[in-house]
C-alpha cells in the first residue's frame, strides 16, 4: 500500500477469527466475512463458508488520516440472495 503525505500513520490489524456468531443460514451455519472501515478506506476478509467460527489469519493495513478516526468492524453473512446480516462493532483507534 502506498502512503500519503497527509496520513497520520498506518493501522495494522491482525485478524485471526470470530467466535459466538449466530447461525444465519439453514442447517445451523453461516458464511461470514469481516469488513474493516477507517475514514474512506475499506478492507475485507475472504468469506468462510458454512461455519459460525471462521478463521481468517490475515493482516490488514489501513491508513490513518485523522487522530480521531473510528475503526468500524462489521461481520456479515454472505447469502445467495446478496442479503447481508450480523452485528456492527466499533473501536476508537
Amino acid at each position: 500500500m502506498s502512503s500519503n503525505f497527509f496520513d497520520v500513520g498506518l493501522l495494522e490489524i491482525k485478524v485471526f477469527c470470530a467466535k459466538g456468531l449466530y447461525a444465519a443460514d439453514l442447517g445451523g451455519k453461516s458464511d461470514p466475512f469481516a469488513v474493516f472501515e477507517l475514514d474512506n478506506s475499506r478492507r475485507r476478509t475472504q468469506t468462510e463458508y458454512k461455519t459460525v467460527c471462521p478463521t481468517w489469519h490475515r493482516v490488514i493495513e489501513l491508513p490513518i488520516r485523522d487522530i480521531h478516526s473510528v475503526l468500524y468492524i462489521t461481520i456479515y453473512d454472505e447469502d445467495r440472495n446478496h442479503r447481508l446480516e450480523f452485528s456492527i462493532m466499533s473501536a476508537r483507534v
